[in-house]
C-alpha cells in the first residue's frame, strides 16, 4: 500500500483494512440467495380511519411545534402502531397484517418450511404468541434471560414439530442462529436499518442451505 504518513492517514488505513477483513469472511462462505420482498396491504376501513382520526389530531397537537420532544415522537409512533395493531393502542379492531399473516404462514407450513415472525414491539409478539400457541411457537423477547432465549432457538433449530419462531425484532437481532427458517416474516422495521440487516442475518448465516426469503 506504500508508506502512509501522519497518524490519522494511518488510523484510517487501519480502520479500512479492518473493515475489508471483517466483511470478506462473509462474502467468501458463499451463502445460499437472499430474497427480499414487500407485500403491499391495504388498511381495512375501520383501521384507516382510526389511523386518519389518529394522524389529524397529531397534527393538532404538533401545530406550530418548532422544536419536538420525546412526547411528540411518541405521537408518531402511535400511527406505526395502528398500522402494526390497532390492538396497541387499545382499540377493538383487527389489524390487515394479522390477517395476511395467517394466510402466508399457512403456504409456508404447507410448504414444509419453517418461519420466523419479527416485531419491535413486544405487546405485539405477545399477542401473536397466545394466537398461534395451537402451534407450540417457539418465542423470545427482552425480558428474558439469555438461557431462556436460548432454549426456545433450540427449539425451532432441533425439534421438527416446532415450525414457528415469534420474536422481538431487538432480542432476536443478536447472537442467534435460526438458520432452520427460509422465512423471515417483518410485520414492521426498526428505525436503525442496521437491526434489520442483523435480523435478517440469523438466517442468512452459516449453516442456511436454503434460499432465505425476507418479506
Amino acid at each position: 500500500f506504500g508508506r502512509v504518513r501522519g497518524t490519522q492517514n494511518e488510523q484510517e488505513l487501519h480502520d479500512r483494512l479492518n473493515s475489508v477483513m471483517i466483511r470478506r469472511p462473509k462474502e467468501l462462505l458463499r451463502l445460499p440467495e437472499k430474497r427480499s420482498s414487500y407485500i403491499p396491504v391495504r388498511m381495512t376501513p375501520q383501521q384507516a380511519d382510526l389511523y386518519q382520526f389518529a394522524k389529524k389530531r397529531i397534527k393538532e397537537e404538533l401545530k406550530g411545534t418548532k422544536a419536538y420532544t420525546k412526547s411528540d415522537l411518541a405521537l408518531l409512533t402511535r400511527l406505526r402502531q395502528i398500522t402494526t395493531n390497532p390492538r396497541l393502542v387499545n382499540a377493538d379492531i383487527d389489524g390487515i397484517k394479522e390477517l395476511y399473516l395467517d394466510e402466508y404462514l399457512e403456504d409456508v407450513f404447507n410448504g414444509g418450511e419453517k418461519a420466523l415472525v419479527y416485531s419491535i414491539y413486544t405487546e405485539e409478539t405477545r399477542r401473536l404468541k397466545a394466537k398461534y400457541r395451537h402451534l407450540n411457537p417457539a418465542y423470545v423477547d427482552g425480558t428474558m434471560s439469555s438461557r431462556e432465549a436460548q432454549a426456545e432457538v433450540d427449539r425451532l433449530q432441533n425439534d421438527p414439530n416446532t415450525r414457528l419462531l415469534i420474536g422481538s425484532l431487538q432480542a432476536t437481532k443478536e447472537s442467534y442462529t435460526l438458520t432452520e427458517a427460509n422465512y423471515g416474516l417483518f410485520l414492521d422495521l426498526s428505525w436503525t436499518y442496521t437491526d434489520n440487516e442483523q435480523a435478517e442475518d440469523r438466517m442468512h448465516r452459516r449453516g442456511q442451505t436454503g434460499i432465505v426469503n425476507i418479506i
